[in-house]
């Protein structure tokens, strides 16, 4: 039924450029990863390291945080999936992740989901020209011009010990994550902030936005030819409660820009003109990225505190103020203090 629908809404689309003229490519749309760190973290959500998927797990513990009922593990852990040439080191190597709390992230298509013609607004669209077999001729163009998103971002999220997808659902007016978890997923307006409610009834906070201050949250402006957005990529986790709300881990950020290009395959394609096609171009591209990231500084509990320090002078950035490392880790106890 899903195939019949989809291949409905493309005949709707098509239909309108079977008797157009002829006219300049145009460009299909595209996908904006997350930042390196983030990146680089999320991938061990997205190929776990098992015996299914053939990857070792090849990791290093540093130390766990502990607060009554909660605790963190921190490690370095490396993805062995190999590297491909476009990729970007994070702050602690190439393949390698620190592991020092959670993250939401976004890889967005087409356009941010809760901007303008994003899916979030659209997605009720789509669904009413297909139930309805004839959207409206403004519809099927804007889809056609790329005006409207056709299809959700995707979330990706890793923290303790969960790790998956989600994407937004327009019937619901909500998201839901990919395998279905148990836990709740609640999101403010303009999704500033995130948070997460497990079975057990941990709650699990990520991105901190109060009186105009924002913290642990990655802004992305994004610029590919005329076009540009600029939307909130990743949410680090701010803090941790526990189900009897007498435990808590804190964590702070440290904002950091980077600019970089990204390699996008293109792919370009001309209208029809009276059931004449020409053929779709594909050509590699770039776009120039810069992310506001977040680095975990510092987590705190009752007793401890964990101080992440980190330097500049990467060799892997042309400029050599632009990208930190970590450098070493400092572990308090406030009774000592």
């Amino acid at each position: 039924m899903k195939k019949n629908l989809f291949l409905i809404l493309c005949l709707l689309i098509c239909n309108k450029y079977i008797y157009a003229e002829g006219k300049a490519p145009k460009e299909l749309e595209i996908s904006v990863p997350p930042s390196p760190s983030v990146a680089a973290f999320i991938k061990f959500g997205d190929i776990p390291v098992s015996y299914f998927t053939g990857t070792p797990n090849i990791s290093i513990p540093i130390w766990e945080v502990k607060s009554g009922k909660l605790s963190i593990p921190i490690s370095l852990s490396y993805h062995a999936t190999g590297i491909k040439v476009q990729n970007i080191a994070g702050w602690v190597g190439l393949s390698w992740a620190l592991n020092a709390g959670g993250v939401i992230s976004r890889t967005m298509n087409g356009k941010p989901d809760e901007q303008q013609n994003g899916y979030m607004h659209t997605g009720y669209k789509l669904a009413e020209g297909i139930n309805n077999w004839d959207p409206g001729y403004n519809t099927k163009a804007d889809v056609a011009e790329g005006i409207l998103a056709i299809e959700p971002d995707i979330f990706s999220f890793n923290f303790g010990g969960y790790s998956g997808k989600m994407v937004y659902d327009y019937h619901d007016a909500c998201f839901y994550a990919i395998p279905r978890q148990n836990f709740e997923i609640k999101h403010s307006s303009g999704l500033g902030q995130w948070e997460i409610v497990t079975d057990d009834g941990t709650r699990y906070f990520f991105g901190y936005v109060n009186a105009g201050v924002t913290e642990g949250i990655e802004v992305t402006n994004f610029e590919f030819n005329d076009d540009g957005y600029t939307f909130n990529s990743a949410w680090q986790l701010h803090e941790i409660i526990s189900s009897d709300g007498l435990d808590t881990i804190k964590f702070k950020y440290v904002e950091e820009t980077i600019t970089y290009d990204i390699s996008i395959s293109k792919s370009d394609y001309t209208e029809l003109s009276y059931g004449a096609c020409e053929p779709l171009h594909n050509s590699p591209s770039y776009s120039m990225t810069t992310v506001e990231t977040q680095k975990i500084a510092e987590i705190e509990t009752a007793n401890t505190i964990i101080k992440f320090i980190k330097e500049n002078g990467r060799e892997d950035f042309n400029t050599p103020t632009m990208g930190s490392k970590l450098k070493y880790i400092e572990i308090y106890n406030k009774k000592d203090s």
